[in-house]
């Protein structure tokens, strides 16, 4: 059995940076970067550097090929959840065939996180791979977690995490490892950012995480129903707080 090509150093760099991630550690030492160094998003391939654009510019430019809303105020871009919180589809999804000889499906993930503050990160799986993002009860659900876990604090705005990028078409990007080349960026954006627990809502998301977390100094994350499932059977709340309620922090004195 032939295993795949990893995707190209330059090409992973463009999607970090598209990502919003602006350092990242190399996966094999280059010429012009010594092991181990972090390297900034503008050495991507590129006539102008991400750098020299003000921080306005790149954000205009990355909605502009996501497709998504401005940021607000303060700098956030929000996540976008949907208007109709009833219409949840089912997270179970078919598993794919694939005819021998033939391509390997790639995969696609989408997700809300929140990092929540004093070292917790809360995932949430969308409803769905390809959904445009949380219904509003399921983002409302998210918030009041977050907020019953790190009490007394001041929560960020939830962000969006899908990959294919809507609107966003390069070549490789759906090669068999990019959907996770990219999740693991995203965890590892956090983790230096001070992440210690992660908790995942949603099994199938939570088994993609614990075996990125594993080689990036971050324990197993918890897992807990998806808000899809707590909305359709209320009583799995009982079962997530079970979960959940061993990463609550202490306020603040």
């Amino acid at each position: 059995m032939t295993m795949p090509e990893p995707m190209p150093e330059a090409l992973r760099r463009q999607y970090l940076g598209l990502l919003g991630i602006d350092a990242w550690l190399p996966r094999n030492a280059v010429d012009e970067v010594v092991a181990g160094e972090s390297v900034p998003a503008a050495d991507v391939n590129s006539a102008a550097p991400v750098a020299a654009e003000s921080a306005g510019q790149r954000a205009a430019q990355l909605d502009a090929l996501l497709g998504r809303a401005a940021p607000g105020a303060n700098g956030v871009r929000e996540a976008n959840p949907s208007p109709s919180p009833d219409a949840i589809p089912s997270p179970a999804r078919e598993p794919q065939r694939v005819e021998q000889g033939g391509a390997v499906p790639a995969e696609r993930f989408g997700c809300t996180f929140l990092a929540a503050g004093d070292g917790l990160l809360l995932i949430a799986a969308f409803a769905a791979p390809d959904a445009p993002g949380l219904s509003s009860a399921e983002h409302e659900m998210l918030v009041r977690l977050a907020a019953a876990l790190v009490p007394g604090r001041t929560l960020p705005s939830p962000r969006d995490f899908s990959w294919p990028p809507a609107g966003l078409r390069v070549p490789g990007m759906e090669a068999p490892g990019a959907a996770r080349e990219a999740l693991r960026a995203m965890l590892d954006d956090q983790r230096r950012r001070g992440t210690r627990d992660v908790a995942v809502l949603g099994d199938e998301l939570a088994a993609v995480i614990a075996a990125l977390a594993e080689g990036m100094g971050l324990p197993a994350p918890v897992r807990a129903p998806a808000l899809a499932t707590m909305l359709r059977e209320p009583e799995r709340k009982r079962d997530c707080w079970a979960l959940l309620s061993p990463l609550r922090r202490e306020p603040p004195a």
